[in-house]
């Protein structure tokens, strides 16, 4: 199907000329069913509705199927980008709304029973459903995630979320990476393990006292 943009005006202009020729196209068929034409005549006179009289040159009617009618679409919608950040202590993917207009919102699972969000503040935030967001980043890989929607103030990707769905996430100092199949890592020395326990990754840790594992400082 070919795509073009058409100003406002040239497009009622091209609506106008479309329901003109129409209307004579239905002219004409009343004409030709009309029943006390004159047989033995062979001129018919064709209804263009947009000629005068004194019209010499005319085009010839055509019939229009609104099916095959090209596509008028507006190009100039800039990309939309939005920045979105791994949250390990999240335990859905949710974002705004807004982020994603054009995408729709169904009733989700938690909606529908009335759960809520709580911020870190402790402030509640209502659930108002879920959408299939397709993303692309910018490594140009298209992702496709199922995000709650909520009126967050940054979108936010699920670690637990990510690790139920089969990827491995790995932390470094400057960058996280998510990946998917076999992982195999590698390293020196193991500092600390944190294991799942819901939607949060915890570790039992004993509190030392202060000068605990630290040796004193001699004195001469």
């Amino acid at each position: 199907m070919v795509m073009k943009s058409v100003k406002r005006d040239e497009l009622l202009a091209m609506s106008n000329d479309r329901a003109k020729t129409v209307h004579a196209v239905k002219q004409q068929e009343q004409l030709l069913m009309f029943e006390d034409m004159d047989q033995n005549t062979g001129d018919l006179e064709l209804i263009c509705g947009g000629c005068g009289e004194d019209e010499v040159d005319c085009m010839p009617l055509e019939i229009i199927d609104m099916d095959e009618e090209v596509l008028v679409a507006d190009e100039t919608m800039p990309e939309k980008w939005i920045e979105v950040a791994a949250d390990s202590a999240c335990g859905k993917h949710v974002m705004y709304p807004e982020d994603v207009p054009e995408h729709k919102v169904a009733p989700s699972p938690g909606s529908t029973k009335g759960q809520h969000f709580m911020a870190a503040n402790g402030h509640v935030i209502d659930n108002e459903g879920q959408t299939q967001a397709h993303l692309t980043t910018e490594a140009d890989k298209t992702l496709s995630s199922c995000f709650q929607m909520a009126k967050v103030s940054r979108p936010l990707y699920s670690v637990p979320q990510m690790t139920d769905e089969g990827c491995t996430v790995i932390f470094t100092k400057g960058v996280g990476k998510v990946l998917k199949g076999k992982v195999r890592v590698m390293a020196e020395r193991e500092v600390a393990s944190f294991k799942r326990k819901g939607g949060l990754y915890l570790a039992r840790m004993k509190v030392n006292r202060p000068d605990s594992g630290f040796a004193r400082q001699g004195t001469r």
